[in-house]
């Protein structure tokens, strides 16, 4: 797969992060600046993906904008101490953590093994990816609990 491929397949993710954030933390219906935000920076990053003209900046800066939205929902998840969300952010730190190993120039070897910053970088993007399924699980297994009442014909938590 190509670099503007896989980045854009990146923003495309970002954006559903940022949609289920916006759920999670606000309410069906609510965020809708979170995104038209979104919306905005996303058409940008697909004309400069499609015009030739993305770079690793551009995709910073426009997927940075989204995750800094979704971290600020997350921080005030954890501020109304709902539950799961810290689990969330220290996902959200790992992954903080992995890009900032990635942009080192970090490397060991490991018996036989060599590990270069971009190996690094997808190790240990792995134990934030636990925290964030265990980050769901917890809220999953909170909905479950609540009493389920009647929205235009479907069950949704209280």
């Amino acid at each position: 797969m190509s670099w503007p491929v896989i980045s854009l397949l990146v923003a495309i993710a970002i954006s559903h992060l940022l949609a289920a954030s916006v759920i999670a933390e606000l309410g069906k219906g609510q965020g809708n600046p979170f995104l038209a935000v979104r919306a905005i920076s996303l058409m940008v990053f697909f004309y400069m993906v499609v015009s030739g003209n993305a770079t690793v900046i551009t995709l910073i800066l426009t997927e940075g904008l989204a995750m800094a939205l979704v971290i600020g929902l997350w921080v005030r998840a954890w501020q109304k101490e709902h539950p799961g969300v810290g689990l969330v952010l220290a996902a959200s730190m790992v992954s903080l953590f992995a890009a900032a190993s990635k942009a080192s120039s970090l490397q060991f070897t490991l018996g036989s093994w060599e590990f270069d910053a971009n190996s690094i970088y997808h190790l240990a993007q792995i134990p934030g990816l636990f925290l964030l399924l265990a980050a769901i699980q917890r809220r999953a297994g909170v909905l479950e609990d609540q009493p389920a009442r009647q929205i235009a014909n479907v069950a949704a938590p209280v």
